[in-house]
């Protein structure tokens, strides 16, 4: 369904969803902070005080976050659901969701073999490769997945300091998982990284 939709990253959702803003916001001119959500207008600025505790709540899989890390950037690829809930979530979300909250699902290994990838080139020299892979192992209750994403370009603003070019993305988003499921029992083991050069 992401796919369908044409969803690339959490940019594309604001399209789709009104009144939640998810992405990237400049910090002091060099490095973005990730992943900031304002759900109905409700916001925090972590650039100013960074222990401020944010105003909408991101879950991966059910486990918290404060932001959204490393989803900002192709990794939509692996993810199978998006669900935003608006209005403060304090019962189900925590203290953290007084805007509302949302939560990513990843998609989980299955005991059918399945592959996609996707790529991206785009005139700002941008170029984005998405892969996933995963399976049965062998006759066994396991199953297996590997989402990489790999995301380089030249960047838009040239750097006539000392510094990197600013919004010159070099992302590589690892995560595999390991999947064991039978009749009483059905335990997901996923690790995910986001390396940004």
């Amino acid at each position: 369904m992401i796919q369908e939709l044409g969803i690339q990253n959490t940019n594309d959702i604001e399209v789709l969803v009104p009144g939640i803003q998810i992405g990237n916001r400049s910090q002091g001119g060099s490095k973005s902070e990730d992943g900031h959500i304002v759900i109905r207008g409700l916001a925090n600025d972590r650039a100013v005080n960074f222990f401020q505790d944010v105003s909408g709540a991101v879950y991966i899989d059910g486990v918290y976050s404060d932001k959204s890390y490393g989803l900002d950037q192709g990794a939509m690829f692996a993810i199978e659901r998006v669900e935003v809930m608006r209005g403060p979530q304090g019962t189900t979300g925590g203290k953290a969701a007084i805007g509302g909250a949302v939560s990513f699902v990843t998609k989980k290994p299955t005991a059918e073999w399945d592959l996609k990838a996707s790529a991206e080139f785009t005139d700002q020299t941008t170029q984005q490769v998405n892969l996933a892979f995963g399976g049965p192992i062998g006759e066994s209750d396991f199953s297996y997945r590997l989402g990489l994403s790999r995301l380089t370009g030249d960047g838009l603003i040239k750097n006539v300091g000392s510094g990197p070019d600013g919004d010159k993305p070099d992302q590589l988003i690892y995560s595999p998982q390991l999947r064991f499921t039978n009749d009483r029992w059905d335990i997901n083991a996923r690790y995910s990284k986001l390396e940004d050069k």
